[in-house]
């Protein structure tokens, strides 16, 4: 997947957070444009969710960057952190 759709989209009230945000190829992503998945003919192949500690540990580079926790945080990464490094919260 090259870029990230809105289930519902922002323009028609959609939020942009974990439950509502999926992986999507460019092409699909500009034909489903701001419809909903119904218009289409379309559904999800799973609901979308936030990362569990485990998804973070598979998706992450390796190098935590101190700079990047501020924007992490909103999403448990001060959770998630710890749970790896063996450190209580």
């Amino acid at each position: 997947a090259t870029s990230v759709d809105h289930v519902i989209p922002r323009s028609r009230g959609g939020q942009h957070a974990w439950d509502n945000v999926v992986a999507a190829c460019r092409r699909c992503n500009h034909v489903k444009a701001d419809r909903h998945l119904p218009e289409l003919g379309w559904r999800l192949r799973h609901q979308p969710a936030p990362p569990t500690g485990l998804a973070w540990r598979i998706i992450g580079t390796g190098h935590r960057d101190p700079r990047w926790l501020p924007y992490l945080q909103p999403f448990g990464a001060d959770d998630v952190m710890a749970r790896i490094d063996g450190v209580s919260a």
